[in-house]
């Protein structure tokens, strides 16, 4: 079984010599390395022009255009039948690639397995309590059932820790370039809909994290990103119906960019906004789609999220299939 790793980096002279040589000290042997540059200007071209190595392909881009773009480029380049994601600036455990290999040879219905993982700091020295924070973002949900039914309401998957079926990438249409932030989260949802996605109990990558993750510099662009993704994936399960119909439940902050910025670009239709008055409404909600007046009901991120999931599982409604959680 060939592997190819792909990388896309842009400007990642800090850690890029540490990353690659992670990769090339893998124990698992048939290998390839595709590194694209997207149109670094700092020393990145450098290094990897002084990288000597057969396995590995350098592929220059001269303008930086995101890393969607590379990453397609570097899938396109590639000859495995399984693609590896490195991403520029972390850490491979030496027999990653070799527990992935072994694991989905053993389950031919996946299509993607990413890990567990362990974050460490960037340039600046981080906290145990911050890392073991996003540790814990990228490891509580660990079996199919808990990826599948979770996978609206956040991104699953470590980016960088997962190998996935090249074919099952190409049939889902490859990185969607729209996306800056989220074009992962979005692959991810397109690979649900072709196969099963498991994540290995173990570490096997090493996030770096750095103050700008903290500090959600572009939490903006990638809540939007998310949920245009996550509402774009919804819609596609009512794939037969024109103009499916829901009510959504939420704060009324929330609730006025959902429709404002999200919903139209979609093609579905939202006969109601509930931001107050939960219990109420939403025994209205639950009759109503039981009489098949609405096709379904959308909760949106707030302090009411949990109590209105619980009530909606309490009513017999099951998730992702009548209800949906963003």
């Amino acid at each position: 079984m060939k592997i190819s790793v792909i990388t896309a980096v842009y400007n990642g002279e800090a850690y890029l010599d540490q990353s690659v040589k992670s990769i090339l000290a893998q124990t698992y042997k048939d290998m390839e390395y595709i590194i694209v540059n997207d149109g670094s200007t700092d020393r990145t071209a450098s290094i990897l022009d002084q990288v000597e190595d057969p396995r590995v392909r350098i592929v220059h881009l001269k303008q930086n255009q995101g890393a969607a773009n590379a990453l397609n480029v570097a899938v396109q380049q590639s000859k495995g039948d399984w693609i590896a994601v490195q991403d520029a600036d972390d850490l491979s455990r030496p027999n990653r690639l070799q527990v992935q290999s072994d694991y989905v040879k053993a389950r031919p219905e996946l299509v993607a397995a990413g890990s567990l993982v362990k974050s460490i700091s960037g340039h600046q020295n981080l906290s145990p309590h911050h890392l073991r924070n996003v540790e814990g973002f990228y490891n509580s949900c660990v079996t199919r059932d808990e990826l599948r039914n979770i996978r609206y309401e956040r991104c699953p998957l470590c980016h960088g820790s997962v190998l996935f079926l090249k074919e099952a990438f190409l049939q889902a249409g490859g990185y969607d370039t729209s996306y800056k932030v989220t074009y992962d989260y979005d692959l991810w949802m397109r690979l649900f809909e072709i196969g099963e996605i498991n994540k290995i109990e173990a570490v096997l990558y090493q996030y770096r994290v750095h103050p700008a993750s903290l500090s959600h510099s572009n939490w903006g662009v990638m809540l939007q990103e998310k949920l245009r993704s996550s509402l774009a994936a919804i819609r596609r399960q009512f794939a037969g119906k024109t103009a499916p119909r829901f009510i959504v439940f939420g704060e009324s902050k929330s609730c006025k960019n959902f429709r404002k910025r999200i919903v139209p670009s979609i093609g579905i239709e939202t006969l109601q906004y509930v931001t107050e008055q939960f219990n109420t409404r939403l025994s209205e909600a639950c009759l109503l789609h039981q009489k098949g007046s609405i096709d379904g009901i959308i909760v949106l991120e707030g302090p009411m999220k949990k109590m209105l999931k619980a009530s909606l599982l309490q009513a017999g409604l099951q998730i992702n299939d009548h209800f949906f959680v963003l």
